[in-house]
């Protein structure tokens, strides 16, 4: 499979079009540009609980804020449950920002900003670490934590920012209430959060978060894991492990991050204010 798009890509690379997709009922255009978007053409196919999470959990009205919009898998679930939906992606790799701008002009869809940084507790200019075979442009998992994955390697031609979303920095983006926080940026999870612990007291968002399965070759896992749990129980939060079962979603209450994991584990954690009963 990982053979067949590397192949697709080549062959699309020249061009750039759309193409319309049918998905959960609605009818959304696909830009592929510069080969970028070939994963979103089977969108039905991709990470089906975020979709679930999205149906259960969206307030309408809320805001959504998407750390690590990527290539707008989750705004496109987002929007076909809502479309009016506000939306806010945080997203640093200028090859994604300028898909996610064809994205929504090609499906019109309202009220979505970006911001061009990505999302910490500090301001600086870091390398992105990237599969060793993949370019910065189609590598969906490269993170700016170094050796928190096996096989990638640091791009350091290409230095990109970071910023906390400090209330200083964000009063005004984030003026509306937010409802859901999707935080999904490979071993960044914790910096992004504790940069926005006054927006999470503010509004006491769920936020939906993956966490990759702890391994001894790569300890600054658990390093991560040891802040994000400490960060939790600062917030009062509970954690649940969002549980995909041949596409039957469930969610199991977990102690803390870094434990051990259902077999059916999504690497993804539903996080959620104690005093809001959801189940």
């Amino acid at each position: 499979m990982k053979n067949l798009k590397t192949l697709i890509r080549k062959i699309l690379k020249p061009f750039n079009f759309s193409i319309p997709v049918r998905f959960s009922g609605s009818r959304i255009r696909i830009p592929l540009i510069n080969a970028m978007g070939v994963e979103n053409i089977r969108i039905s196919n991709h990470e089906h609980f975020m979709l679930h999470c999205i149906r259960k959990f969206h307030t309408r009205g809320a805001t959504f804020l998407d750390i690590g919009a990527n290539i707008g898998q989750t705004l496109l679930k987002l929007k076909v449950v809502d479309k009016s939906a506000p939306y806010i992606g945080i997203e640093p790799n200028p090859y994604c920002l300028f898909y996610l701008q064809h994205l929504v002009k090609y499906n019109n869809f309202k009220s979505c900003r970006f911001i061009s940084a990505g999302a910490s507790d500090k301001t600086g200019l870091f390398p992105l670490h990237v599969d060793v075979e993949r370019s910065v442009q189609t590598s969906s998992g490269a993170t700016f934590i170094e050796n928190y994955k096996a096989n990638k390697n640091p791009k350091n031609d290409l230095l990109l920012a970071c910023l906390p979303l400090s209330k200083e920095n964000c009063s005004t983006l984030f003026m509306k209430k937010i409802g859901i926080i999707k935080v999904d940026i490979e071993g960044g999870e914790y910096f992004a959060l504790n940069g926005l612990k006054w927006l999470i007291d503010r509004d006491n968002p769920i936020i939906i978060l993956e966490n990759l399965r702890e391994h001894k070759s790569l300890p600054v896992r658990v390093e991560i894991n040891t802040l994000l749990n400490d960060l939790i129980g600062d917030l009062n939060y509970k954690l649940f492990e969002i549980i995909d079962k041949n596409s039957e979603i469930s969610y199991k209450v977990v102690q803390s991050f870094g434990g051990k994991v259902d077999k059916h584990s999504t690497n993804n954690f539903l996080v959620v204010p104690k005093t809001l009963n959801i189940f």
